[in-house]
């Protein structure tokens, strides 16, 4: 991973729990309390922009509508994959690492190493 010199976020008024990157995106986790009382997260999405050295929010999804947001972005991968007539393979997580999940040859590949992959086996 290219380590980064960049600005960070001028708007940003929260410290994150926690970061996680992947070539020039990241996402900023982030607590908020709750009505309720309990604790919430937010994930702001963010883009590495080059000439300007500098994080550029994309998109701040919350923690009760996270898990719709990523089908709703596999979604448009899959119809952008039929407009170029290039399919990417989906993705799945699985204890901690992402995997290609490849139907036609009834594996696993992992998404950083190609060479780790594990055969999916049919259950009757």
């Amino acid at each position: 991973m290219t380590q980064r010199n960049a600005k960070p976020s001028e708007d940003l008024t929260e410290v994150p729990v926690n970061l996680f990157e992947r070539y020039g995106l990241r996402a900023r986790v982030s607590e908020h309390p709750r009505a309720c009382g309990h604790t919430g997260h937010f994930v702001d999405l963010e883009m590495f922009i080059e000439p300007e050295n500098e994080w550029l929010s994309i998109g701040i999804v919350s923690d009760t509508v996270l898990e719709d947001a990523i089908i709703l972005l596999q979604e448009a991968q899959e119809y952008i994959g039929t407009l170029s007539g290039v399919r990417l393979l989906p993705t799945v997580r699985l204890n901690g690492k992402a995997y290609f999940l490849d139907a036609r040859l009834s594996e696993l590949r992992a998404v950083d190493n190609p060479h780790d992959s594990m055969k999916l086996v049919a259950v009757m």
